[in-house]
């Protein structure tokens, strides 16, 4: 093998590596997403009045969303579900959550957690939850 060939392999594999490299980084920004919105669910769930909040999931075909859904709560002594916002991942590992009109959430991975607790120490997500007790089940 000549220099010429080594060198061109070596870059090749260099921009293979430079490649998974940065498609690892994504997906670790995604799943650091989810981990988010996961304890959400838990905080939210563990509130006076509140049986279960969860974040439904939604097949999408958007281009740059990876997963995307509604976020529904059910109340402790009623019956049915109702919705209290949407939730999205994008590909570059951002999030987007919103409850009913208010955007909760419009941030990078590393930022989720901390901009979902701001916005329940706030109390954001307990006027949501109130608003919801007012609307109809799903």
């Amino acid at each position: 093998m000549s220099k010429v060939e080594a060198t061109k392999s070596i870059s090749a594999i260099s921009l293979l590596k430079d490649e998974h490299l940065a498609v690892a980084r994504q997906n670790l920004h995604i799943g650091q997403c989810f981990e988010a919105l996961r304890r959400f669910e838990k905080r939210v769930s563990s509130a006076p009045g509140v049986d279960i909040l969860s974040c439904w999931v939604w097949t999408t075909k958007l281009k740059g969303i990876v997963a995307s859904g509604q976020i529904v709560i059910r109340f402790r002594g009623k019956t049915g579900a109702y919705e209290i916002g949407r939730w999205a991942v994008r590909q570059h590992g951002r999030a987007d959550v919103s409850l009913g009109s208010v955007v909760l959430v419009d941030e990078p991975s590393d930022v989720v957690d901390r901009a979902l607790n701001v916005a329940w120490v706030e109390g954001t997500v307990t006027q949501a939850i109130r608003s919801a007790r007012q609307i109809a089940p799903l």
